[in-house]
């Protein structure tokens, strides 16, 4: 998914941009989400998420995410990334991991 794709997810409604401000009102941060019907269950899916001193914000905008999520009738959240978000949350249950060869 390019950056093309997911602006023109947000600028046609099918997905929604989240932005982070700092107590100045500068963006600190970007998340993208789109509800999506998997196998009859809704979820709120995370697109993308970029940011810097995430400790200072994720938590909010998980509380935010799921506020959203819960209002909507989404039962999750869901997102694909690196292992390494696995630190981030631990209590996430993981789904899958993909894998690129190159040939």
């Amino acid at each position: 998914m390019s950056s093309g794709d997911l602006w023109q997810m947000c600028r046609s409604g099918s997905a929604f941009l989240v932005a982070v401000l700092d107590d100045e009102g500068q963006p600190i941060a970007t998340i993208i989400l789109q509800f999506q019907n998997w196998s009859g269950k809704s979820v709120l899916r995370c697109l993308s998420i970029a940011g810097e001193e995430m400790s200072f914000w994720l938590p909010q905008a998980m509380e935010f995410a799921s506020k959203m999520a819960r209002e909507n009738g989404a039962s999750c959240l869901v997102a694909d990334g690196r292992e390494g978000w696995a630190r981030v949350f631990p209590g996430a249950k993981r789904l899958r991991v993909t894998y690129e060869i190159e040939v």
